[in-house]
């Protein structure tokens, strides 16, 4: 019994440390994905706030293509009209890169201000590289304003 303790004691030691140098190993983010990350992150909002689903949409990967079809995202757009209401601004506050089951993500993590929320609103869009191209593989929004509201069911 207390050799088996040892050994998953090991194993479990040993998976840490090569997890923390994987992690070690990622690169960060760079200026350029910064500033490709705007780019897009720009065509997923002003997609919104036009109603433009060929906007919304041109930046997604084939999954996100599949989960976001148009009758939800005028669903989505019409909650943000309700509740958030028109984009003012955004400031980026955290990005980053991680290895997500073999899949390179890079969480881009903005603190955004809409006319009708009275706090913040925190934007994160999930890019992934696909062909030296980055593609949208999800985004969230969330605010406490949004929370009460609830988002649509697919």
């Amino acid at each position: 019994m207390k050799s088996t303790l040892k050994i998953s004691s090991v194993l479990i030691l040993s998976v840490l440390i090569i997890a923390g140098l994987a992690a070690c190993g990622q690169k960060p983010v760079t200026a350029e994905e910064v500033t490709r990350a705007e780019a897009i992150t720009d065509n997923l909002i002003e997609g919104i706030e036009k109603r433009d689903y060929a906007v919304f949409s041109k930046d997604f990967d084939l999954n996100m293509q599949e989960a976001m079809k148009e009758p939800n995202f005028i669903e989505l757009a019409d909650l943000f009209d309700e509740t958030i209401g028109e984009y003012q601004s955004r400031t980026l506050i955290e990005s980053r890169r991680i290895l997500n089951a073999g899949t390179v993500l890079m969480p881009f993590t903005y603190q955004a201000k809409y006319d009708k929320d009275p706090g913040t609103v925190t934007i994160t869009v999930y890019l992934t590289e696909k062909d030296a191209a980055l593609l949208i593989a999800g985004f969230s929004y969330d605010s406490p304003t949004l929370q009460e509201k609830g988002l649509p069911e697919k």
